[in-house]
């Protein structure tokens, strides 16, 4: 190791000379030091504000979530109630054929009593109207729930994507940060493992008296 020492006259180093460069090493070194621990504590404040960043994102996450799931939560009810119309449309429909089989019956019997025919004439109309006026209310709610559910899916879809899309931005994020903050802590430490060493060395250097 290369140093500004002049030899002593009984072997060693001259004092002065040992005991100005480590005071020049000390000041040297504290000066490096109190840089360090600035240095540290703003990584230190950093890697605070890090985990609190983090801690927020992950409470927006939450609530994301629980809203996501409140949606899902609307479109079963929606697929539930366009089940429902489905049944109340089947139902209609059966009711029709069940209305028309019995105009059929009535028919069969008008032959023999035309005052009956009359009647189920009669029965016809009315039965026709009603039932036409329930499939075709059926089929409006039914159309009508439809449009709402895919609608409501294709909303569903598209926050779903956006939501994905933000919680892996979030997540990349603060995996980087926390990847640059623990690096920093490495190189500081690193730094003063060397300085410790360096004056250790010094300290262990031989003093000889100063030549007169």
């Amino acid at each position: 190791m290369e140093h500004p020492f002049r030899r002593a006259w009984f072997g060693g180093f001259h004092r002065l000379d040992v005991v100005n460069y480590i005071e020049k090493t000390a000041r040297r070194q504290q000066n490096i030091q109190k840089k360090l621990e600035l240095a540290l504590s703003d990584l230190q404040e950093r890697y605070d504000e890090l985990e609190q960043q983090s801690a927020k994102q992950t409470e927006q996450l939450t609530t994301l979530t629980h809203e996501c799931t409140r949606l899902q939560q609307a479109l079963q009810e929606q697929k539930r109630l366009c089940v429902l119309a489905q049944a109340q449309e089947q139902q209609a429909t059966q009711q029709c054929t069940q209305l028309q089989e019995q105009l059929e019956q009535l028919s069969s019997d008008a032959q023999a009593y035309q005052m009956l025919k009359n009647r189920c004439i009669e029965i016809e109309l009315q039965a026709n109207c009603r039932a036409q006026a329930i499939v075709e209310d059926a089929q409006q709610q039914a159309q009508y729930i439809r449009e709402q559910a895919e609608q409501c899916f294709s909303q569903l879809e598209a926050d779903y994507r956006a939501l994905h899309v933000r919680i892996a931005a979030a997540s990349q994020q603060a995996h980087q940060q926390l990847e640059i903050a623990y690096e920093a802590f490495s190189q500081v430490e690193d730094i003063l493992s060397r300085q410790a060493i360096s004056m250790t060395s010094l300290s262990s250097l031989p003093i000889g008296n100063p030549v007169e």
